[in-house]
């Protein structure tokens, strides 16, 4: 006879037991209303860890390295369900980006609380793994924000995070989403010297292209959406680089931070690329807007325009 139950530390467990110790999730995240969440996403290589350091210039504002949190939680529960092997396959993710030590949720919440929300979703189960996944990840940031009790904002930085920004902006109702763009030449060359430093072939570059536009056309479909009108702010790699105090001071402003000329000074002055690199931050190359143009050769250059011009002219770059 099959047993209603769960898998909890090796044992099979009787979810109806398990529902009477072990009470439901909340419904709504302890803080989500009372400070600014702010999701920077784009295109990887794009800049956007430069801006989350930016605005995390303050010390009130709670953020840490990228948690991939949808892809680590989400993509595995709509490919397996919300059974046994679905929430498996979430903590395996987690301990495999644990071990490895990039950027995963343990940079975000510990393993044993990790566990614990999983054990809720399997006792307590939404009405689909999208909900569920989407349940995980508000108690991971709840519980990261209990760690930060002083934090006056959150910012969580994914790029891969572009791709579920909808479900995001629907979860929670007052976070903001800012898309970092740049020259998709430019974001392409910092993968492929990346991709090298970590002992990886770098991928064709027609692929990044294409890559490159179908992110960016995302961000385009994203912010004409009526539904999330004045949530998603885009922001140029390259203004930020060239004129940078215009352009922070419209992003502090828009995700609701202090955008005093004193504040924007300070930001640029701690963030600043030089500072950054003499920290040995990988993430961080030459940050040289047209890097591009030493490494392209004109097959190149074509061909990125080949597969997506059209997105790069509406973004403002030129072949």
């Amino acid at each position: 006879m099959a047993i209603d139950g769960a898998v909890v530390c090796g044992a099979v467990v009787a979810r109806p037991v398990l529902r009477r110790v072990l009470p439901p999730p909340p419904t709504a995240g302890p803080r989500h209303d009372d400070i600014p969440f702010v999701f920077v996403v784009g295109f990887p290589r794009s800049g956007t860890t430069w801006v989350q350091y930016l605005l995390s210039a303050r010390e009130s504002t709670a953020s840490a390295t990228e948690s991939n949190a949808y892809a680590a939680v989400a993509r595995p529960l709509a490919a397996s369900g919300s059974g046994i092997a679905g929430w498996t396959r979430v903590l395996y993710r987690y301990d495999r980006t644990e071990r490895r030590d990039h950027g995963g949720l343990h940079h975000w919440v510990d393993r044993s609380t990790m566990r614990r929300l999983v054990v809720q979703g399997v006792v307590h189960p939404a009405t689909s793994p999208l909900l569920d996944a989407q349940g995980v990840v508000e108690g991971v940031l709840d519980d990261f924000l209990a760690r930060h009790p002083g934090a006056t904002a959150l910012v969580e930085k994914s790029p891969g995070h572009l791709h579920w920004a909808r479900l995001i902006l629907e979860r929670f109702p007052t976070a903001k989403v800012v898309e970092v763009v740049r020259d998709g030449r430019d974001a392409i060359v910092s993968r492929e010297a990346l991709d090298r430093a970590f002992g990886a072939r770098p991928q064709a570059r027609r692929e990044r292209a294409a890559q490159w536009r179908h992110a960016v056309a995302t961000g385009d479909e994203l912010r004409a959406d009526p539904s999330v009108a004045g949530r998603v702010h885009r922001v140029r790699y390259e203004d930020l680089r060239t004129d940078p105090v215009p352009a922070l001071t419209e992003l502090l402003s828009f995700v609701g931070f202090d955008a005093s000329p004193s504040v924007v000074d300070a930001a640029l002055e701690l963030r600043d690329f030089s500072v950054l690199q003499s920290e040995g931050n990988h993430h961080v190359r030459k940050a040289v807007v047209g890097d591009w143009r030493s490494v392209y050769d004109d097959r190149d250059r074509a061909a990125f325009w080949d597969v997506a011009g059209d997105v790069a002219a509406a973004a403002g770059y030129e072949p």
